[in-house]
């Protein structure tokens, strides 16, 4: 049986300071979505091939039919690599902001902690 995700360590925070950083993230969330609808994408120098990569991995691929007609199989895969590194650099950087999330997941599920753990004192002080 594989062993459950371990979750993110967080700390105990005040609830209305969790509140307002879980608001604050999901407006940032709603604006980069409303911003940024296009996928990742990387062309070559000459932006005859495009990748675009999604969180599945490659979602398309393009080549300009005219600039690969009679060019070697090496040129077209040397302008495919370029045009994947440029693509998996985009796709890293629009990924960052996952660690933000997964601080906030820390410290929610810390500090929700904190609240079941005095709330159950409090049961048996009764």
């Amino acid at each position: 049986m594989p062993d459950a995700p371990v979750p993110p360590r967080g700390h105990d925070v005040e609830i209305t300071e969790l509140a307002e950083r879980a608001i604050t993230a999901l407006q940032q969330v709603q604006r980069r979505q409303a911003s940024e609808l296009d996928t990742p994408a990387g062309t070559d120098d000459g932006q005859h091939v495009t990748i675009q990569l999604g969180a599945g991995g490659l979602i398309a691929c393009t080549i300009d039919a005219q600039w690969a007609t009679g060019r070697e199989g090496t040129v077209i895969s040397a302008a495919l690599a370029a045009a994947l590194r440029q693509a998996t650099a985009s796709h890293k950087a629009a990924a960052a902001p996952r660690s933000e999330f997964d601080d906030l997941l820390g410290d929610a599920l810390a500090t929700f902690a904190v609240i079941t753990e005095q709330a159950l004192d409090e049961g048996e002080d009764k």
